[in-house]
């Protein structure tokens, strides 16, 4: 039997972030039905409204990780779908080994979908 997963969407600024979370919190009854949890009753950032959404308001990676392991206790044998901005500064300093190993110790699978922006096209629409 497969392990169980955890995807991560880690969203870098202004990378439609907020609409992925809003689609996600749109679907989340469908995503259920192929054994897959959008947590709709994790706390919101007010800056956000996609439920789900990992986002602690400035990263603290102890209460991340505390989210994480409560949701996966409070949906045992799911697979679950987070999303977080949140991440984005711990996980470009280096932060993505720490993340996969606590997801692995949780005894999950760790995928993380990380969506950024190409950087000479916001430079040359930001100098024209």
């Amino acid at each position: 039997m497969s392990r169980l997963k955890i995807y991560l969407h880690i969203g870098e600024p202004k990378c439609a972030s907020s609409s992925l979370q809003e689609l996600f919190r749109r679907h989340a009854a469908d995503f259920r039905k192929f054994n897959l949890v959008y947590p709709l009753d994790v706390v919101q950032d007010e800056a956000h409204i996609g439920s789900g959404n990992a986002n602690t308001g400035g990263f603290a990676e102890r209460e991340f990780f505390s989210r994480i392991q409560k949701l996966t206790h409070d949906h045992p044998g799911c697979n679950l779908l987070f999303s977080s901005e949140g991440l984005f500064s711990y996980c470009a300093e280096g932060g993505v080994p720490a993340l996969i190993q606590h997801i692995e110790s949780l005894g999950y699978e760790a995928h993380i979908i990380w969506i950024t922006r190409d950087i000479i096209p916001i430079t040359i629409s930001g100098i024209l």
